[in-house]
């Protein structure tokens, strides 16, 4: 299928990209509004089948502006409207489906080229291993494991006890800011990413919800225990659940 789509893709890219080349020709032996529209649309189609189709537009505008002469006025306009609205698009599709670069979402969302990263799959095979490995580690005895949807993974075992530390905003910027060295506009966009990425992957292997309390048997707020605290409560739930199934 990814292959398939990839190359349904390139015919359209191409099929635009011709057609635009020859509008562009024809707009400059009798330039008109309704040429310069249908460049406009042709080329920002093509513009969001390939990022690079946006580079070859700026290397082209930045050649043809050096004659200036009325027709090479009108097919440089329309072929500047067309790389606005082609990037425009982008971003609003990408921001439509909250896309982060190299996230499922930004996969599945256009320019459609990304449908063509191996990465999809190499993200299934990673994720298939590391269920083995969870369910391997569950299996040889006591464990600690830190996310990778574990708490969904293992959530009908009885001997396993899922915690979900959350924290206040102020502090998790704080916390980023210091260990990453960032400012705090930077630290509180890296903590946003974060989330918005995590609650994605989490939300499509897993088969409950990320940060929801039905989720997980204890949520904590490292904000109000501290780290010490939030460890002497797990210690001590750990203690309570193992009593209640002896």
């Amino acid at each position: 299928m990814m292959m398939a789509v990839n190359a349904t893709k390139d015919v359209l890219f191409g099929g635009f990209f011709a057609l635009t080349l020859a509008l562009l020709n024809e707009i400059q032996e009798r330039p008109s509004r309704g040429l310069a529209l249908k460049i406009a649309a042709c080329g920002a189609l093509a513009v969001m089948l390939r990022n690079n189709m946006a580079y070859a537009a700026l290397v082209w505008l930045a050649l043809l502006t050096l004659g200036l002469r009325k027709a090479e006025k009108s097919a440089a306009l329309a072929m500047l409207l067309a790389l606005t609205v082609g990037l425009c698009g982008n971003t609003a599709l990408k921001r439509a489906t909250r896309a982060e670069s190299g996230d499922m979402s930004e996969m599945l969302s256009w320019p459609i080229q990304q449908l063509a990263r191996a990465r999809l799959y190499d993200e299934e095979r990673l994720t298939d291993a590391e269920k083995e490995a969870i369910l391997d580690a569950a299996d040889k005895g006591g464990c600690v494991i830190i996310g990778r949807c574990a708490s969904s993974l293992l959530r009908d075992r009885k001997n396993v006890l899922s915690v979900f530390i959350h924290a206040d905003e102020a502090d998790r910027v704080a916390r980023i800011a210091s260990r990453n060295r960032l400012d705090e506009p930077q630290a509180r966009a890296r903590m946003r990413k974060t989330d918005r990425m995590r609650r994605r992957y989490f939300d499509f292997y897993a088969d409950t919800q990320w940060g929801d309390p039905e989720s997980y048997d204890v949520m904590l707020s490292s904000s109000y225990y501290g780290v010490d605290g939030c460890v002497e409560m797990i210690c001590k739930s750990l203690q309570m659940k193992g009593n209640s199934h002896e």
